[in-house]
């Protein structure tokens, strides 16, 4: 069993989300229990505002103010955020899966970078603005950058790199 000995940065990071955990809880209990007193279900916390024409489902809280639901919602993101945080520490310090060797094969390397060529090329489509690297094109070309750069440190390519 391999214990990881924790910095004194790591306990105070715990025991800040821990306390947001914790206020986190405290507030939804709190406003559970108002809504059992009142049964005024229709007056839940709505503070959320949707974004018309906006591409996906995009939501903006309202501006944070010194009232309880606003409050809650705020607290509420803070705790998915540390959850998120914890499991990315949880991860990195204790790996679901054991660290395998990387292989160096060429041919597989280069192949997989061919069939991606072939597959950019084939969904080649025509876009919105006219000039040389717009915002598109360069999204575009930023994923595929993106894609590269993993297989590169994936199959350990370093020979395809001119240092």
């Amino acid at each position: 069993e391999v214990m990881v000995e924790l910095a004194a940065c790591q306990y105070g990071v715990f025991a800040l989300f821990g306390t947001i955990w914790f206020v986190c809880f405290a507030l939804h209990l709190y406003q559970t229990m108002c809504l059992l007193r009142s049964k005024g279900l229709e007056n839940g916390i709505s503070d959320v505002v949707a974004v018309p024409g906006a591409k996906g489902v995009k939501v903006h809280h309202g501006e944070l103010e010194m009232s309880l639901s606003s409050i809650s919602v705020f607290v509420n993101e803070c705790a998915q955020f540390s959850a998120i945080l914890f499991f990315a520490w949880l991860c990195e310090n204790y790996p679901p899966f054991a660290p395998g060797e990387r292989v160096w094969d060429r041919d597989v390397f280069y192949c997989l970078c061919l069939v991606f060529l072939v597959g950019m090329l084939a969904t080649i489509k025509e876009g919105k603005q006219t000039e040389i690297l717009n915002r598109d094109q360069s999204e575009e070309w930023k994923g595929w950058m993106q894609y590269i750069f993993l297989m590169y440190h994936y199959y350990a390519a370093s020979e395809t790199y001119n240092a």
